[in-house]
């Protein structure tokens, strides 16, 4: 079974929220980090993003949409944009949706609840609302080749 904070809390001998702030980088006696760490590395502990993400902390991941990852500019960009997105510390989700509205609502809603810091629309996105949705809930949103004019959005 995948250990959780819990069982290194208990291997280091100090609390859940001694091993979080350890993990989040926070300021801790060099001695408790170090037993910290220690315990965590023996223990081949990973951090949950999906629980950092309940918490309000970013999920380092984005979603990038597009009609036709086969297409190669769609799939050129694609490229660009994940080597963009991991030289700054994020891994992308790519999905395509084939030029299909209920597979963009269907990833978009996936994606929204794994907790990406934001989307990336390449393209080709038909439903407009969604688009609308993001923006009211002030979820990043990035369109690219895309024309989408302020004026119908309504917030």
């Amino acid at each position: 079974m995948k250990p959780t904070i819990y069982n290194v809390a208990e291997k280091a001998g100090v609390s859940i929220s001694t091993v979080s702030k350890v993990m989040n980088n926070q300021p801790v006696r060099k001695e408790t980090k170090q037993k910290v760490l220690e315990a965590a590395k023996e223990l081949n502990y990973k951090p949950s993003i999906l629980a950092s993400a309940l918490t309000g902390k970013r999920t380092s991941t984005i979603g990038f949409l597009a009609p036709d990852i086969s297409n190669p500019s769609i799939a050129e960009m694609a490229r660009a944009v994940e080597d963009f997105a991991l030289e700054h510390g994020f891994n992308l989700v790519i999905c395509s949706t084939d030029f299909k509205s209920e597979k963009e609502d269907s990833y978009v809603s996936l994606l929204r609840q794994k907790r990406v810091d934001g989307l990336i629309l390449a393209g080709g996105f038909r439903n407009r609302g969604i688009i609308s949705e993001l923006i009211k809930e002030a979820v990043p949103v990035i369109l690219l080749s895309e024309y989408y004019p302020a004026s119908s959005v309504s917030y």
